[in-house]
């Protein structure tokens, strides 16, 4: 059994890495020169050349961290298959790490094997946050929760199947940021139901 006091500071954990990856994206992409939003992906704030690319690939590196190490916290999430749910989050904060280390190439160089590594550990990380997202939609004894994991999945998915169709538009980069900030709040949202458990 996990104490209360470890799942209460995975809470704090997992909250403080939204904030510390919000905040990063918001204020090195009004610094870097030409970036925008709405077209552009958190990934180009961190590809090679741009100018604070190692203070978001950190933010990305230590988001992948925290995620990492609070996962283990989640198995006391109402969930019936809680060490799987645990597994998978674990899976995606590791992807979130290799993310971060390795940079995706500016849209004007061709792919690289590393760019290529990012792109494989994103499409990794978003796929064992949805089926940690199903497990828990599927085997929670909670109304609230299977409720709220349910809206996040389709919310994901939803993003997620529109976004590649959506390059260069006016919704690109905010589409991802639906997918992040989804992702995230969901974390958050299910460390907090399992630090609420007895």
């Amino acid at each position: 059994m996990i104490p209360a006091v470890h799942r209460q500071r995975s809470v704090v954990a997992l909250t403080a890495a939204a904030v510390l990856l919000g905040v990063t994206v918001v204020v090195t992409g009004e610094l870097t020169p030409g970036y925008d939003h709405r077209y552009d992906t958190v990934s180009r704030l961190a590809s090679p050349g741009q100018p604070y690319a190692m203070v978001v690939r950190s933010a990305i590196v230590a988001v992948g961290v925290l995620v990492v190490l609070n996962a283990e916290a989640l198995r006391t999430s109402a969930a019936t298959d809680r060490r799987l749910v645990s597994l998978l989050v674990g899976v995606a904060g590791a992807a979130v790490v290799v993310l971060g280390a390795a940079p995706k190439d500016p849209s004007d160089v061709g792919p690289t094997t590393v760019s290529q590594l990012h792109v494989a550990a994103s499409l990794i990380g978003v796929g064992a946050l949805v089926a940690a997202m199903v497990c828990v939609t599927w085997s929670s004894p909670h109304r609230a929760e299977r409720r709220r994991s349910a809206a996040s999945l389709t919310l994901i998915v939803t993003a997620g199947t529109a976004f590649p169709l959506t390059w260069g538009s006016v919704v690109y980069g905010l589409l991802q940021r639906v997918i992040l900030l989804t992702a995230l709040a969901w974390l958050v949202a299910t460390a907090g139901r399992a630090a609420a458990q007895e």
